[in-house]
């Protein structure tokens, strides 16, 4: 009967773990809205606008008109738009929450057969640490090259992991091929899983000969679907290559040292907690050196670190594998106070920094065009802000996917004498409203943090020093 009890509580305990994962998951791909970096955005949803007709060559980033971005994710969002239009789904805030959606559902599902394939998806600390590890949800929500990579990658490893059939190695040459087709930096982690074969097994043509096929054979299409695109044959790959790597554009983006991402491990993650999963990171290594994780993130970073533009974001595709890291380092540690005292630091930690992943916008320019084009009543208004801060154009590139209202936008630092009316005035603080700057007083109609949390969690009025994206109408004191 003890047992039958155990076994029913051990049941109730994993289908919890994977509804609250679901759960939050879910919540984060609704609240996450906009994008980590414009190219998820400028390469994936404006690319997909030109193949739709909306946009024009002239409007594109300028990898387009070398020829060097993988359009296969575009192809697939143009498709799902067009779906979306003739069903009624028009509204592109809602089209791209559907969007996020998709990418958390595929994220998920690919962890879930990650843990599969290692025993542990009927674990629960396993579950909960590999699902509510901070950024996992936030790299789930991203409808990028980086997060759709990442799944792919993870789908990779568990075909691998219990490969066996000639079957079982042409379907991670797929999972392989379409990491690539995604993002051609998979490659280096792709190079992981070849030290790994070499590794641990014993050659054999045919695996060898079914894996390159697989991954090959998705590598054609892509170039097929480049073909379609840019309207001419091209190998995008040697492109993206000689534009970034021999031409060194990609440091015109600025360049850091080859510890950049080991720091910002360290300071992302609260140095202390950082600093423990560091050294997780480093003790699972040396115990597991033919491990495929380990084989294919430290490839990975190899490969990241020769080149000189750094961005955190890069390493989103094998960051997913970090939590299972964790868990295992954890889980071989003898029980005692120190085992109690990690484990109180690393889920606070993770909480720390999870809640905001899960609440706020991933592109707080995005939000505020949100309520600007669903909210304000206005078709055609004047819009003052510092020069970065105009929502309808970033990086140069205006933003047509979600833009549909004129604007006229004047980046200022004071207000001038006389605004055309309506006005409106976008501020990096949220605790304006009511004050006067000459002529005009401040309104507030929007910020984008939640409005609960800057009126009753404002602790050491961390309000008037925090940047917070608001929207202000401009009213006339005379």
């Amino acid at each position: 009967m003890k047992n039958q009890s155990n076994l029913f509580i051990a049941k109730n305990s994993l289908t919890l773990s994977y509804l609250l994962a679901g759960f939050i998951w879910t919540l984060t791909a609704y609240f996450s809205i906009g994008y980590r970096h414009g190219d998820e955005h400028f390469q994936i949803l404006e690319f997909a606008g030109y193949l739709l007709g909306v946009n024009q060559a002239a409007d594109m980033a300028w990898e387009f008109h070398h020829h060097m971005r993988p359009t296969l994710q575009p192809l697939i969002t143009a498709i799902l738009i067009k779906g979306f239009n003739t069903v009624g789904i028009v509204n592109p805030f809602t089209q791209m929450f559907f969007f996020r959606l998709f990418s958390s559902v595929l994220l998920f599902f690919a962890l879930f057969r990650f843990l599969k394939s290692l025993q542990l998806h009927k674990n629960p600390v396993a579950v909960l640490t590999s699902y509510l590890f901070c950024v996992m949800p936030y790299i789930g929500a991203r409808w990028s090259s980086e997060g759709l990579s990442a799944s792919m990658l993870l789908l990779l490893i568990s075909k691998l992991n219990q490969a066996k059939l000639l079957k079982h190695f042409f379907a991670a040459g797929i999972f392989a091929g379409l990491a690539f087709a995604f993002r051609f930096q998979a490659a280096f982690a792709i190079a992981g899983t070849v030290m790994w074969y070499l590794f641990n097994y014993k050659f054999n043509v045919k695996q060898v000969f079914v894996y390159a096929l697989g991954a090959l054979g998705v590598c054609f299409v892509s170039v097929v679907c480049d073909r379609y695109f840019y309207g001419q044959w091209v190998f995008a790959p040697y492109s993206y290559f000689y534009e970034n790597i021999v031409l060194d554009k990609a440091s015109n983006y600025g360049t850091d040292p080859w510890y950049y991402y080991l720091l910002h491990l360290l300071s992302d993650g609260l140095w202390l907690p950082g600093g423990l999963f560091l050294a997780a990171l480093i003790v699972f290594s040396v115990r597991n050196p033919r491990s495929l994780p380990v084989l294919m993130g430290w490839m990975f970073w190899l490969g990241h670190t020769l080149v000189a533009h750094k961005e955190t974001r890069f390493m989103y595709p094998v960051m997913v594998f970090m939590p299972y890291v964790a868990f295992v380092i954890y889980d071989s540690l003898s029980k005692n106070l120190l085992k109690k005292g990690i484990a109180y630091v690393m889920v606070l930690a993770n909480i720390i920094l999870l809640i905001p992943h899960i609440i706020l916008p991933a592109a707080h320019e995005i939000a505020l065009l949100k309520y600007l084009e669903l909210e304000y009543p206005h078709q055609k208004f004047t819009l003052y802000g510092s020069g970065q801060s105009n929502p309808y154009d970033d990086y140069g590139l205006k933003n047509v996917f979600y833009g549909k209202k004129q604007v006229t936008f004047i980046g200022i630092e004071t207000l001038p004498d006389n605004i055309p009316n309506p006005a409106l005035f976008i501020s990096y603080r949220c605790n304006k409203d009511g004050q006067v700057d000459g002529k005009y007083r401040y309104k507030k109609v929007y910020q984008v943090y939640p409005q609960w949390i800057t009126n009753h969690l404002n602790w050491f009025n961390w309000t008037s020093r925090a940047s917070v994206m608001t929207l202000y109408e401009l009213e006339s004191v005379n």
